[in-house]
């Protein structure tokens, strides 16, 4: 009955705790989310645009060759099905965009530790609670090694947190708008709602005729 409570007062983190729980422990349940997030086959492909009718073939060919290195390196096809995968599964995945020289990775962020309220542009603004490095991470020593794995503006933002210089409000928690042009969220139709939550009843009831026979 607490999954059907959740499912009809849409409590989100509940139903994400629902469905991590049915994907651990349903074989059924994984397999459904699994092939939902690789329905779409994510492939990629540049297109190169000369600006400059005076370029050498040479170079066009050889900035062209280091966007595709740039990209496979990314490794893009496996980076879009995780994070498919994490929407079908959570209701949305939150991730910091960390660029190198190399290629491109996504930093996943904590959900529990994440809000968007509003948008900028059409991109909605992540906002991140500090308190989720004290929470997470009790032994200081190892809170400052995971502190030095997250991008600067984490350190920074966990700096103002413990300084007292964020707003804090004890329902509400303390955040920190995370920089747009790094911090991003993904989820469909706009709402933080696990796909197949809605299922995980009906895979009660079917372990239950099963067991009957």
């Amino acid at each position: 009955m607490s999954i059907l409570r959740a499912l009809a007062r849409k409590d989100y983190p509940t139903l994400r705790d629902i469905s991590n729980y049915f994907f651990e422990v349903s074989g059924m349940y994984e397999r459904l989310c699994k092939y939902f997030a690789g329905l779409y086959r994510y492939d990629w492909y540049v297109t190169p645009y000369v600006i400059d009718d005076s370029a050498k073939d040479e170079k066009v060919l050889a900035d062209f060759s280091k966007a595709l290195d740039y990209l496979d390196e990314s490794g893009i096809k496996k980076l879009c099905n995780d994070i498919a995968l994490k929407v079908i599964v959570n209701g949305c995945y939150y991730g910091y965009i960390i660029d190198t020289s190399r290629g491109f990775t996504f930093q996943e962020l904590p959900i529990n530790y994440c809000r968007s309220r509003f948008k900028v542009g059409n991109a909605p603004a992540v906002e991140f609670n500090p308190k989720f490095f004290d929470d997470a991470f009790p032994d200081i020593e190892m809170r400052m090694r995971v502190l030095k794995m997250y991008p600067e503006e984490f350190a920074k933002a966990y700096l103002a947190y413990k300084k007292g210089r964020l707003n804090t409000n004890l329902n509400d928690g303390t955040w920190w708008i995370l920089d747009p042009d790094c911090a991003f969220k993904v989820n469909l139709n706009g709402r933080d709602y696990p796909l197949l939550v809605n299922i995980t009843p009906k895979i009660l009831d079917l372990d239950e005729a099963q067991d009957l026979d």
